[in-house]
């Protein structure tokens, strides 16, 4: 194995993973009874779900590296970075898997860390570390660092030019904000509603019921009643038929799920769910108040509103932390058009005013559809009746 390998043993091994499997690690973890946390809280469906959307969506769009010249730009497919960011950042992920785990980490801890491993001082590959090994620290001059620790919890201190380091919302400008440890209670409230319908479906999706008998019965009596009618009428016995013996009468409980607004309950912490993650409801599976129109809408503002901030904290963060040298000569970004393209018809009539208008030529407007471009096709065109106002005035 490479030198970090050996450096953080398994801990890199173990978060070298893929996101059904980063998910299913995850929903190993303790019941929803439990205390709220990264792992226990991805029980629960719609986090599950809105992570996986977020992630999914942010490693789908294309990371490119660009060179400036000038006013013009180009991309910089020869610079070091360049398969880092797009193709591989190390041996052992591919791009989609790295920006993945970063997004997973973001939105579960709010903080994503990947050590910068350097030969000749050239960045050779970015390995991701486990934000629960990683503590960020700032001296009294400002002075970042960042203490790993390594699978046996031996620490290593780090300086900032080693960790790229991104964040979700912070509030002191050094560790982000984790979403599932503010709004804990909330996500608490979905899981224990989770939970009782789980409950409810291996009593057969019946509530319990009260046995009536005539006097009064001992301590003992009553807990071999009890335990006799649980372990024959409940869980696989639960339809079985009961035979009451000596004036014994069952009566059900009338309580049911929609007398508790179960369904009412859940529907409003999938929506408030939603809320915290900037994800629309469509997204997850939830169609109730969706329509043709509103949905292509609703998926723009997820772009903009929610998929750009993310675009614009990576981006931010890999020149901070790994351009810092280039003046600004290169920048990385995220091709953020896939998710723009409306239906074909719309893309057509765009291209054809962009084209008519002298804005694009024809080679863009293939290579925005996956296009080779033809001889020609680069010259930009322009209406041949259209001129400017300044010309207009000296006829």
């Amino acid at each position: 194995m490479n030198l970090l390998t050996r450096m953080f043993g398994r801990m890199f091994e173990r978060r070298s993973m893929s996101l059904d499997a980063m998910l299913h690690e995850a929903m190993s973890q303790s019941s929803s009874t439990a205390s709220v946390t990264p792992e226990t809280a991805m029980r629960c469906a719609s986090v599950y779900a809105c992570v996986r959307v977020l992630a999914e969506s942010v490693a789908s769009c294309p990371l490119l590296l660009f060179q400036r010249q000038g006013e013009q730009r180009e991309r910089a497919v020869t610079h070091r970075l360049y398969p880092l960011l797009h193709d591989a950042p190390n041996e052992n992920m591919t791009a989609f898997e790295f920006i993945e785990g970063i997004m997973i980490s973001l939105n579960l801890r709010g903080n994503a860390y990947a050590y910068i491993h350097r030969v000749g001082g050239e960045i050779h590959e970015l390995l991701p570390l486990h934000p629960d090994n990683v503590t960020p620290q700032k001296s009294p001059l400002g002075v970042v660092t960042y203490i790993v620790r390594d699978a046996g919890g031996s620490p290593t201190t780090y300086n900032a030019e080693q960790v790229l380091h991104i964040r979700a919302m912070s509030s002191d400008g050094l560790i982000g904000l984790s979403p599932i440890s503010q709004q804990r209670e909330t996500i608490r409230l979905a899981m224990n509603a989770q939970d009782h319908g789980s409950k409810m479906m291996e009593n057969g999706a019946k509530p319990a019921g009260v046995i009536t008998v005539q006097g009064k019965l001992s301590d003992v009596a009553r807990a071999r009643l009890r335990d006799s009618w649980q372990s024959g009428f409940t869980g696989e016995n639960r339809y079985r038929t009961a035979l009451l013996e000596e004036g014994m009468t069952w009566a059900p409980m009338t309580m049911t799920a929609e007398d508790a607004q179960y369904l009412e309950t859940r529907k409003f912490q999938r929506s408030e769910i939603c809320s915290i993650f900037r994800v629309p409801p469509h997204k997850i599976g939830d169609l109730e108040r969706a329509t043709f129109s509103n949905i292509e809408h609703q998926s723009l503002e997820f772009t903009t509103d929610s998929l750009l901030s993310w675009f614009r904290r990576i981006e931010q963060a890999i020149g901070r932390s790994l351009l810092q040298d280039s003046g600004g000569e290169y920048y990385a970004e995220f091709m953020a058009d896939i998710f723009l393209r409306g239906d074909t018809l719309s893309r057509m009539q765009s291209y054809a005013v962009a084209v008519t208008n002298g804005i694009m030529n024809r080679d863009e407007v293939r290579a925005r559809e996956n296009l080779n471009p033809y001889p020609g096709g680069s010259k930009f065109l322009i209406p041949a009746n259209m001129t400017t106002v300044e010309e207009d005035s000296r006829r």
